[in-house]
């Protein structure tokens, strides 16, 4: 069976139909759940699938070498792990706290030109 990242891979790039990954839940190499998260993961860019599941200090590393246009991918992600803060160690949730604001509150260093101009 092929991975779940090559079938991702395969849908973003077109080689491969939504009708295929129906026809490999029907053969049951993959379950609905999984083919529906391949369906919405293809659809992401992948510094967002790549930088999801990193904790928030690793997150808040990339976030700072990431560029404007990156950022603007990465600000949904960024607020869902507002939360995290809460269960860091006493000691280091404020420190946490105000490079994550720092993040948030952070404005575009110069706008990026639109393709119109």
């Amino acid at each position: 069976m092929q991975t779940l990242g090559f079938l991702r891979g395969g849908l973003a790039a077109g080689r491969l139909k939504p009708g295929d990954l129906a026809r490999r839940i029907q053969a049951g190499d993959i379950t609905a759940k999984e083919a529906g998260d391949i369906m919405k993961q293809s659809r992401e860019a992948p510094i967002v699938r790549y930088t999801r599941s990193l904790p928030l200090e690793e997150f808040l590393s990339v976030w700072d070498l990431a560029n404007d246009r990156e950022q603007d991918l990465l600000r949904p992600t960024l607020l869902s792990k507002r939360h995290l803060i809460a269960n860091l160690p006493a000691g280091e949730r404020a420190a946490m706290a105000m490079r994550f604001n720092a993040a948030i509150e952070a404005k575009a260093k110069a706008p990026y030109l639109s393709r119109q101009q």
